[in-house]
């Protein structure tokens, strides 16, 4: 080793720390965090086993002694002025922090963090770290099986009465008036997905994370409310982190009990019953829909948190792209045997839900044109329109993929 520094005992900042492992393609990667710039790095499986014992309990040669007994190999001095540069050029060495350089790499973090394009945006509203920090002291009951035993119980009762009672809530939403509703239903609804957001940031914090952003996400072709809960691939436990991406659908239904039992109590084809009946059936609805796993909702994050995957739709692309044209081109790749179910399984059920999805919509689209301006023209304007949206899109990541390269 040429670096003094390996001699003795090399040292991070006590603000760096260190994801579980997650798959990514076919290997594992960790990601390890910076608390004072909000950077997170991705490091290999070997990377992470070098950096993760920089804690100044051991010195470069136990270091070297572990690696050697788990790899097979020593680690040469190159290795090492590799890690080193890596480490110091981001900071992370205790004793050799850079404070111009730190709020370089912070301004640097929160740019890149919040880039956008022409298919995707994000509108900051607020830093609730401050406030979700004493509601999580203050609310640390709700997270115990005395609240959330006979709360999922109410939650599931709530749906199986929605289920059973579809049609009747359709009728009475239809009798009691669609646009009457709107004045009671369109603010309850944005109460509740306040609500729902606010419940993943207080998951996170009380399971120890930071939550440094609530807004408004602009993800082609629709908006929608965003937490930013990205401490939660940090947690230990796969478990803590399901449960944060679940937290805000356990809110969502719970808070459609009250209007359900509004609903069942209310004076047959009253206005109030429609009124309560509309925010029960698009309120369940919509807590269900951030369940579906290909949406890049909810239920996305808590299936890539449940297998331990590092974005299990663009890995599961990868795998595709490998096995049908690289795989033939004598590419190698190790994956494993749950690897190959998980990307195969998603990827075929990605398939067909988005074909079956395309397919109503476009059904459904294509029925309401013609009812207006007959067959031929229902089709002319459908081609027109899938061709715009498809030339959109195209033109949203070729300019992306610009400015990507031109500041990277």
């Amino acid at each position: 080793m040429t670096d003094a520094r390996t001699a003795a005992r090399p040292t991070l900042r006590p603000e760096v720390i260190f994801g579980p492992a997650q798959r990514r393609d076919d290997a594992l990667v960790h990601h390890v965090k910076d608390r004072r710039t909000n950077r997170v790095y991705r490091l290999g499986e070997k990377e992470f086993f070098v950096v993760s014992r920089m804690d100044g309990r051991h010195t470069a040669a136990d270091i070297e002694h572990a690696y050697a007994d788990h790899y097979g190999r020593m680690l040469g001095p190159q290795s090492w002025r590799q890690i080193f540069t890596m480490l110091g050029a981001r900071q992370l060495m205790a004793g050799e922090v850079d404070e111009q350089e730190l709020a370089r790499l912070r301004q640097e973090g929160d740019t890149a963090s919040r880039r956008s394009s022409l298919l995707q945006r994000r509108f900051v509203l607020v830093n609730p770290d401050r406030w979700l920090s004493v509601l999580a002291r203050r609310l640390s009951w709700l997270f115990s099986p005395f609240f959330v035993l006979p709360g999922a119980a109410l939650a599931v009762a709530l749906v199986v009465l929605v289920a059973v009672r579809a049609e009747d809530m359709v009728a009475d939403f239809a009798t009691g008036g669609r646009w009457a509703a709107l004045p009671l239903s369109f603010p309850v609804t944005w109460l509740v997905i306040a609500l729902h957001e606010c419940a993943h940031g207080l998951a996170c914090k009380h399971f120890g994370g930071t939550v440094r952003e609530i807004g408004l996400l602009w993800r082609f072709p629709i908006f929608a409310p965003f937490c930013n809960t990205e401490d939660t691939r940090f947690f230990p436990r796969r478990r803590e982190r399901v449960y944060t991406a679940f937290a805000g659908v356990f809110t969502s239904l719970l808070a459609m009990v009250p209007f359900a039992l509004w609903w069942l109590s209310a004076e047959p084809d009253s206005w109030w019953r429609g009124a309560a009946a509309s925010i029960v059936l698009f309120g369940t609805a919509g807590a269900l829909m951030n369940l579906i796993p290909f949406l890049q909702m909810d239920g996305y994050h808590m299936i890539n948190h449940a297998l331990g995957m590092d974005d299990l739709r663009r890995q599961s692309y990868r795998y595709w792209a490998w096995l049908v044209v690289h795989r033939r081109r004598g590419q190698s790749r190790s994956y494993r045997a749950a690897d190959h179910a998980a990307y195969v399984g998603y990827g075929v059920a990605t398939a067909v839900f988005l074909a079956a999805l395309a397919w109503f919509l476009v059904g459904l689209w294509y029925v309401t044109l013609t009812s207006w301006v007959g067959p031929a023209a229902a089709a002319a304007i459908l081609t027109a329109e899938v061709g715009l949206a498809a030339a959109f899109v195209a033109y949203a990541r070729v300019r992306s993929a610009r400015a990507e390269r031109s500041t990277g």
